[in-house]
């Protein structure tokens, strides 16, 4: 017969230290995040939870960006964004027109309110030469809430419609 340890445990046997383990399961929650350009979409128009970025270089459909922090990024040359591609985004958290020339970015509230989640908060960022035109409805208008050194954040409230669009000090910025 073999020898035991101070623990009770026969020569050969391991030793657990007085500790037991049992086996259980957990969850683990995936976010997929892409990084797509327009061109190369091949029919997808549905992304996931995670952070997704569409760099826009051609025409789209309709695109539901999803949950997390989804930017559409403008992919061309001297490109325009306006009311025509905003109906088709939904779910976009941020716009950014940096690296391809002088941008222009021109939104309505309509459009802001469309393409936007639940909170209705947009940040575009961009670059010197690069622009944005923000317009309102009526007797409404933009007013500027916050500005700092990097952003200035504009709020749109009426009783009816709330946005926040916050602009990169780099953009020129043309408010209503």
């Amino acid at each position: 017969m073999a020898a035991a340890d101070p623990q009770g445990h026969e020569a050969g046997e391991p030793s657990r230290g007085g500790l037991t383990s049992t086996a259980s399961t957990a969850d683990i929650g995936l976010k997929n995040s892409y990084e797509v350009s327009t061109s190369t979409l091949n029919g997808q128009t549905t992304f996931g939870s995670g952070d997704d970025v569409v760099h826009v270089n051609g025409n789209f459909g309709q695109l539901y960006m999803g949950e997390g922090h989804d930017t559409v990024h403008l992919a061309q040359q001297g490109a325009s964004f306006g009311h025509n591609e905003a109906v088709k985004l939904h779910d976009v958290e941020a716009i950014d027109t940096t690296g391809y020339g002088a941008n222009k970015v021109s939104l309505s509230i309509d459009d802001v309110l469309n393409m936007t989640d639940g909170d209705n908060h947009l940040t575009i960022v961009g670059e010197s030469g690069d622009s944005v035109t923000l317009t309102a409805n009526g007797n409404n208008h933009w007013t500027v809430v916050e500005s700092n050194a990097q952003f200035t954040t504009y709020a749109y409230s009426d009783p009816s419609m709330q946005a926040v669009v916050e602009i990169s000090n780099q953009l020129n910025a043309q408010v209503s």
